[in-house]
């Protein structure tokens, strides 16, 4: 394995642009084909299920390239993996859809390096310092809302559980990272593309629901869903607002993203 991704380094360090445009063509590739086998609703969460994967890719470039994992969360990427694995098995035993499946798997398994690398081989250069978040309150928590509120996806009180559960929980996944932003304030480019490309995957998805609720009219067969849908991605957003503001501010200018201090 050591081997591999030394091959893996020295190749994406001497044609980093090579690798990021195999990255973005296979997941265009993927794209296209669920494009001519679903509509144009199934397109726009597809793309967000892409652009998430990408942002872990991102994230876990960075950390093998630089070999540190430096000001990146251990607690977000840990929650991540819950959140890949309850919406894999959500799609996989109750949508049997192989595709997305198989991307949240991907996506799994490369949070779950990331976790193995920050770990074991890169622990020395792990931020404990400012990952100050309690991941398991925040764990705790989505579970026992999810237990008392759950919109009626499906007769199956369990699948109703696991679902809200992942919606809330991936709506809260960050919250550890932003929390080790805000105190470097300094934003390297890398791990600032990750949470942006994680945002964008949240506005797609958001634009999901509108033309699912709104456009189409799921809202008369899904008439609790909404409700749910709208608190977390306002809750989501509230989060990542401060950022991303910045980090557009910093795209417009060419300069390092810097937080403003307290």
């Amino acid at each position: 394995m050591d081997i591999f991704m030394d091959r893996i380094v020295r190749f994406t360090r001497k044609q980093p642009s090579a690798v990021q445009y195999g990255v973005l063509s296979s997941a265009a590739a993927l794209v296209v084909l669920y494009f001519f086998s679903h509509d144009v609703l199934y397109l726009v969460s597809f793309l967000a299920e892409v652009l998430r994967f990408l942002g872990v890719l991102l994230l876990l470039q960075r950390i093998v390239v630089n070999k540190t994992c430096h000001d990146i969360s251990l607690k977000s990427q840990q929650l991540y993996c819950a959140v890949f694995f309850t919406r894999m098995c959500f799609k996989l035993f109750y949508e049997s859809d192989m595709l997305y499946a198989f991307v949240e798997g991907l996506c799994l398994a490369a949070t779950a390096y990331i976790v193995y690398l920050m770990m074991g081989k890169y622990n020395p250069t792990y931020s404990r310092e400012n990952d100050v978040v309690k991941s398991w309150v925040v764990l705790l928590a989505c579970i026992l809302v999810a237990l008392v509120l759950h919109p009626d996806v499906t007769r199956d009180w369990k699948i109703n559980v696991l679902w809200a559960f992942s919606t809330y929980l991936e709506c809260l996944t960050l919250l550890p990272q932003i929390v080790i932003v805000h105190r470097k304030r300094s934003v390297e480019n890398m791990i600032s593309h990750y949470i942006a490309s994680l945002f964008a995957s949240r506005v797609l998805e958001g634009s999901f629901w509108v033309i699912a609720l709104l456009i189409r009219g799921y809202a008369r067969v899904w008439r609790t869903i909404p409700y749910y849908v709208i608190v977390t991605e306002l809750v989501h957003t509230a989060l990542l607002s401060d950022f991303i503001f910045y980090y557009i501010k910093s795209w417009r200018s060419n300069s390092k993203m810097v937080l403003p201090g307290n």
